[in-house]
Order: C-alpha cells, then sequence, then structure tokens
C-alpha cells in the first residue's frame, strides 16, 4: 500500500514547482514582438481617433463653406453710397464664408475708405445675411485752410476741401491745421484745448446761432452770433461761464436789440460780473462807425440801456 504521507508531500512539491515556474515566468523580459504588437495597436488607436476626428472637422468646414455664404445684404442709414461701392470698401463679396467675414476689419476699412461714413456696425445673421448699419457725416465745420476750408464732421473726420464754406456750417479759423488717420486737428495743442472749450461751452447752453469762431490766438477767443455781434471772450479761461453771460444777455428784452449789430467784450466778465456792448452803426455815406458802449450785467441786474444808443 502506497505511504499516503509520500503521496501528500509528492504533490505539494510539484504545486510549488508549478507556482515557481509561473512566477519565474512573469519575470522573465517580454519579447521584442510583443512590444511591436502592443506599439501597433495603440497607434492603430490614435490614427483611428484622428482620422475621426478629420472627418467631423472636414464635414464642418464643407457646411461652413457650402451653407453659411454671404447672401443677403441689407444697409440702413446711406444715401450717398451704393451698396456695391459699401460691399467694395468693406472687402466683402456676395457668397463669401459668412463665418469667417471679419466685420470689425470690414467696418474699418468702409470708414476709412468711404469718407462721408461717420459711424458703421456690421451684424451676421446665420445662416447668410449680414446687416450693414451706417451713420453718415454731415460737414459740421468748415475750417479755413489757405484760402479754402476743409470741411470736417462733428467726430473731426475730414470730408473734403472746397474753395466755399459749406452752408450752414460753423466756419472756424484755428491758424496751422494738422492730419492724422483722416482727422483733423490744430497743430497748436492749446488751440485744440480751446475749440474743445468752447464748442462744449456753446454746447452747455445750446447756443445757436454762432456761425463762426477765432480760436488762432488763445489770448484773444472770439465768435459770430447771428452773423452781427462779436463775442470778444479773451482767454480760455471760463469759456463756460462767458457763453452764459452772452446768452443771457443776448435773450433779455433790455439786452442786444435783435438787429443791432456790434461787438460784445465778455473778457472780464468773471472777475466784474459785467460785459460791455459797443454797437456798429451806419452813417448816412454808408459806412459804420462805433456807438456809445453799453454796460451790461446778468438778467436779475438787466433793467435798463443807456438813451445815447441809437437804432439800427
Amino acid at each position: 500500500m502506497p505511504d499516503i504521507k509520500n503521496m501528500s508531500d509528492m504533490e505539494d512539491a510539484e504545486k510549488s514547482a508549478v507556482k515557481e515556474k509561473a512566477e519565474t515566468d512573469e519575470n522573465k523580459p517580454k519579447s521584442i514582438k510583443h512590444i511591436f504588437k502592443t506599439i501597433r495597436s495603440r497607434a492603430m488607436l490614435i490614427f483611428y481617433g484622428l482620422l475621426i476626428v478629420g472627418v467631423i472637422a472636414a464635414a464642418v468646414l464643407f457646411s461652413v463653406f457650402t451653407f453659411f455664404k454671404v447672401d443677403k445684404v441689407n444697409i440702413e442709414g446711406s444715401t450717398l453710397y451704393t451698396e456695391e461701392e459699401i460691399l467694395s470698401a468693406a472687402g466683402i463679396n456676395i457668397g463669401d464664408s459668412l463665418v469667417f467675414t471679419d466685420t470689425k476689419s470690414a467696418e474699418n476699412n468702409i470708414e476709412s475708405k468711404l469718407l462721408y461714413v461717420e459711424d458703421v456696425s456690421l451684424n451676421k445673421s446665420i445662416p447668410s445675411s449680414l446687416s450693414i448699419k451706417i451713420t453718415q457725416a454731415v460737414p459740421t465745420y468748415s475750417v479755413e485752410f489757405k484760402g479754402k476750408y476743409i470741411y470736417v464732421s462733428a467726430k473731426g473726420k475730414i470730408l473734403e476741401i472746397n474753395s466755399q464754406a459749406m452752408a450752414g456750417a460753423m466756419v472756424i479759423n484755428g491758424g496751422e491745421v494738422a492730419e492724422k488717420d483722416g482727422y483733423l486737428s490744430f497743430a497748436d495743442e492749446k488751440v485744440n484745448e480751446a475749440f474743445d472749450s468752447l464748442i462744449n461751452a456753446i454746447s452747455e447752453t445750446g447756443t445757436a446761432g454762432i456761425g463762426y469762431i477765432d480760436i488762432s490766438n488763445v489770448f484773444d477767443i472770439k465768435a459770430k452770433y447771428d452773423g452781427r455781434v462779436t463775442l470778444e471772450f479773451g482767454t480760455m479761461q471760463d469759456l463756460d461761464y462767458k457763453m452764459k453771460f452772452a446768452v443771457n444777455i443776448i435773450n433779455n428784452e433790455n439786452g442786444i436789440g435783435p438787429d443791432e449789430r456790434g461787438i460784445l467784450d465778455l473778457s472780464l466778465a468773471r472777475d466784474t460780473n459785467k460785459s460791455y456792448f459797443t454797437p456798429e452803426i451806419y452813417t448816412d455815406s454808408g459806412e459804420t462807425e462805433e456807438g456809445t458802449v453799453s454796460e451790461f450785467t446778468p438778467s436779475d441786474e438787466i433793467t435798463s440801456r443807456g438813451e445815447d444808443i441809437p437804432d439800427v
């Protein structure tokens, strides 16, 4: 009879040998063939992944170029330029990709190439519409320049040069002018400051009728009201106050008459609370001469005028 104990020991020895062999196999370096097989499998996964992404991207691009094209253009606010002129200036053609249309660049192109465009905005509407809204430039100022006039918009954009001042536009004498990127300024920075201050004063007081301003000398700033009353402000200091003072006197029934012509000196208005009006009268020969000076204070103190001021 076999020895049971010996048989059991043999079985244990066999199991131990099998386990040791398995562990030995696991610790052996993998073959080069196995390594290449693994790398190839992973490369194929990456390849197919990129292929799928590429196909999707191609489909998207195909859709963009095929379906999202500029087909309809809506233009608002322009009476001076045709649709063809506006699109040509913008660098946009019917059939261009709507998605890839650079609206900011197109806006800049339109403003720089079409002089009478003050502002412009472009908006896309999927799938194929483009809207262009234009604010036309209006000649607001006629700036004196070498015997001619530069037409300038409210924002300072240079529109054109003409031998005559634009009817209804304020005439400006500011001395030497300068240009930068299509916009006008004055060579003397003090003149620019005086211009801004005076225009702001006119705007804040709502003064209508100022047809001419002379800021060529910042120590002797002048303006012409209604073509008949010259306003002498002196320096740019307190221009807003001086303008309000002038409006107060012009609009007061005891102030300057609606038909009177002359010079209103406002240079000391802030310091003395007074202004001085020198009327211009016509002689029998048709020439003009200065009348007697009248002194004015603000409306709550204006009660009468000197009796020696002759009627025009």
